[in-house]
């Protein structure tokens, strides 16, 4: 016979997960009591519970600027990058403006050089022509 030996992590007693599910929502409990301004949830504090409220209140008030600053932070910079981009795209267009004329010249020029050979054909043809007739004649 053949024994296997499975290692696997330790396993808390049922009544041991009972017990720190049961501590952890009693925990739960007195946080959202202390956010609801519940009196009767902190009999035993040392601190007032109309002090607790202001306590949780001046938490969720700093909370709020703090935010307030971060958003306004994001905010100034994705404007700043906004306006950066504008004229990123701007002087890109510029450029590719240059570059399109620069292209058309290019373009008509050898056009010309083209126009100007094809004359050139029809001169020497011409000049062919008149040469022949000369000696013809």
């Amino acid at each position: 016979m053949e024994s296997t030996t499975e290692q696997t992590a330790p396993q808390q007693a049922p009544q041991e997960t009972n017990k720190d599910k049961i501590a952890f929502n009693k925990a739960l409990k007195q946080l959202e009591n202390l956010f609801n301004g519940d009196k009767k949830a902190f009999k035993k504090a040392k601190v007032k519970n109309n002090e607790l409220d202001e306590l949780a209140q001046s938490i969720l008030a700093e909370d709020r600027e703090e935010a307030k600053v971060r958003v306004k932070a994001k905010t100034k910079a994705l404007l700043i990058k906004k306006a950066e981009y504008d004229a990123f795209i701007r002087k890109q267009d510029k450029e590719m403006e240059a570059a399109r004329l620069e292209k058309m010249k290019e373009f008509t020029k050898e056009m010309q050089d083209l126009a100007q050979d094809i004359e050139n054909i029809d001169a020497l043809s011409e000049s062919f022509a008149n040469t022949f007739r000369q000696l013809t004649e």
